[in-house]
């Protein structure tokens, strides 16, 4: 269901932007994700609201399945040249390594590995020499994590299971690349993204919040199609 609402984004956004003039690419990419050290805490939402706080280490799982993926689409202006305008769809995980945290009396399972989703609107700039590209973007948007967090019995909120998709906070990134045309209208790219996002999650129907703010480092690489000009972009 997710896959099918990107997709029918992408075709909204398409219609404007040929309108207005200028060039249309669609990107996918898969790559290595990974995230440092970060604070969590889990507080009950009930009286005596109890709280716990650790320092969490996280793995990148990256080629687990579904392993990491990224899909952008973006249009490049004629009015404004060399600058760009994209809506980016970032399949991140994250896995808590809960022994190495010393966490495993609280959590039985803790993991955002389908995934952890960030939806961006970004801002590109490019450089172009003949059939490479440099580019740097921006943008900020939404973390839509899939909370998969169990709660043991010795926890502060008792056992607990949560399996869906929230709205977890804000999050936003940065972009540096670079690309090549290897046939008119296809270019193969690689890049480096950083993704920070802020995860406020609700467990076990609402007895408790677990809270997060995960930096993710990728790297990717993939191929571009330009989706309304066949000479190439």
């Amino acid at each position: 269901m997710r896959s099918v609402w990107l997709a029918a984004s992408f075709v909204a956004m398409m219609g404007p932007a040929v309108a207005l003039g200028g060039e249309i690419e669609l990107s996918g990419a898969l790559g290595y994700n990974w995230s440092p050290h970060s604070i969590a805490t889990l507080t009950s939402s009930s009286s005596p609201f109890d709280s716990r706080t650790d320092t969490l280490s996280w793995d990148g799982a990256s080629f687990d399945p579904a392993p990491y993926y990224t899909v952008r689409l973006t249009y490049w202006s004629e009015s404004l040249a060399d600058w760009g305008f994209g809506i980016d769809y970032t399949h991140a995980k994250a896995v808590a390594k809960r022994a190495e945290s010393g966490v495993d009396d609280t959590y039985s399972w803790l993991e955002f590995t389908d995934g952890l989703n960030l939806i961006t609107a970004n801002v590109f700039h490019k450089w172009d020499w003949d059939a490479a590209r440099v580019y740097v973007g921006g943008g900020a948007g939404i973390a839509v994590p899939h909370v998969e967090i169990d709660t043991t019995a010795g926890s502060i909120i008792g056992e607990t299971s949560t399996r869906e998709a929230q709205i977890a906070g804000p999050a936003i990134q940065l972009v540096a690349g670079a690309s090549y045309e290897v046939f008119p209208g296809v270019r193969a790219f690689g890049e480096y993204k950083v993704a920070y996002s802020v995860n406020d999650t609700v467990l076990g129907g609402g007895v408790a919040t677990f809270s997060t703010n995960l930096v993710n480092h990728q790297i990717v690489g993939g191929i571009t199609i330009a989706i309304n000009d066949g000479s190439g972009l």
